[in-house]
């Protein structure tokens, strides 16, 4: 069997979601004290005057996306080109990733200066912890605007294969940057859309296939937190399209009713943070799973040790992949197409794409 992955790299508050995120999905853990504060990011719109996130919103709405992103899919995950210090790289469009990440690769070909040494706590998938560095970004841009000094953690984005690998991601997008715009991911039409969140609050999709609507039980650092039922049991998830498999805790397997033991039987595979180390995952078959008023039965999850009490899980793109996306940061909801009970949720392995 091949090795399923979540190659991610994240920044993430401390509690419960942080020790599951940290351990499973390789989060950046920091405070707002590790930022560098004698740097001014300001947000340009390529043809007007400038223009800062402070700025009141006018009264026109607008439906028109301001940039429109086709993206590829590497190991489950969907990439593109981004515009950085006036070069392209492919990054993932990570949703569960509250903090923009580049690889030293990337840093050391882009010029940009590396700021605050120590930088942010990351723990690996085997609990060890090391600190990544940030650095300071002249310029990123998407479409109509231009995010100029952008701060960006300096990671790994680690999958097998992937130094060698000429067409691999130099890095992330995280929600610090997608949280400016409402941002929809046509997953069968690979394109991203994004959205003026300002000039356009309360707009909703114009999907003519039934849909979820989602309203996050929190939201931290911008990524947002749903409630799920697993098996009769309430559980949290992240809306992850940095996860290529969808990934919950031990703790939380066992409020769902498994018994460890129960693990031992279940088919073993392996996942890959930013450190390039691995960790030990079980793929164990739940009885129901549901998202908003949708049941699914029989479905797979892989369930790992968390480094910590954390109790949550990792919703990826083997279940977001068979529709569209959005994530509505203006109105903090999430509305979820191509759900359905008929499909078979969770794929095992790299996926067919």
């Amino acid at each position: 069997m091949k090795q399923a992955t979540n190659p991610v790299s994240k920044k993430r508050r401390s509690g419960l979601l942080v020790a599951l995120a940290c351990a499973i999905a390789q989060v950046a853990c920091t405070s707002s004290r590790d930022l560098v504060k004698d740097e001014v990011e300001l947000v340009v719109p390529i043809t007007g005057a400038m223009r800062t996130a402070s700025t009141p919103r006018d009264d026109h709405c607008t439906t028109d996306a301001v940039a429109i992103l086709p993206f590829g899919w590497y190991h489950g995950l969907p990439q593109t080109a981004i515009e950085i210090n006036h070069r392209n790289l492919m990054m993932i469009v990570d949703t569960g990733a509250m903090t923009t990440t580049l690889s030293p690769r990337a840093v050391a070909a882009l010029d940009a200066h590396e700021v605050n040494r120590r930088g942010a706590a990351t723990v690996d998938a085997t609990g060890r912890v090391d600190y990544q560095p940030w650095a300071m970004l002249r310029s990123i841009r998407f479409g109509k605007y231009e995010f100029i000094n952008h701060k960006a953690l300096i990671g790994g984005i680690a999958l097998p294969g992937h130094d060698a690998d000429a067409d691999a991601p130099q890095g992330l997008i995280g929600a610090d940057l997608l949280a400016r715009y409402d941002v929809e991911f046509d997953f069968p039409g690979r394109v991203i859309r994004l959205y003026d969140e300002r000039a356009c609050r309360g707009h909703i999709p114009a999907w003519t296939e039934q849909y979820e609507t989602l309203v996050p039980d929190r939201i931290i650092g911008n990524t947002f937190v749903i409630r799920l039922g697993l098996d009769g049991h309430p559980v949290d998830a992240v809306i992850d399209t940095g996860a290529s498999i969808s990934v919950m805790s031990e703790s939380a397997a066992a409020r769902a009713g498994v018994a460890t033991n129960a693990l031992a039987n279940d088919v073993r595979t392996s996942s890959f943070g930013v450190h390039d180390r691995a960790a030990t995952s079980h793929l164990h078959p739940f009885n129901t799973l549901e998202i908003g008023s949708v049941m699914y039965s029989r479905p797979l999850l892989s369930v790992m040790n968390a480094a910590g009490p954390g109790e949550d899980v990792l919703l990826g793109t083997d279940v977001l992949r068979r529709g569209r996306l959005w994530m509505s940061y203006s109105t903090k909801r999430v509305f979820i197409e191509g759900l359905s009970s008929d499909q078979r949720p969770f794929w095992v392995g790299r996926p067919k794409i």
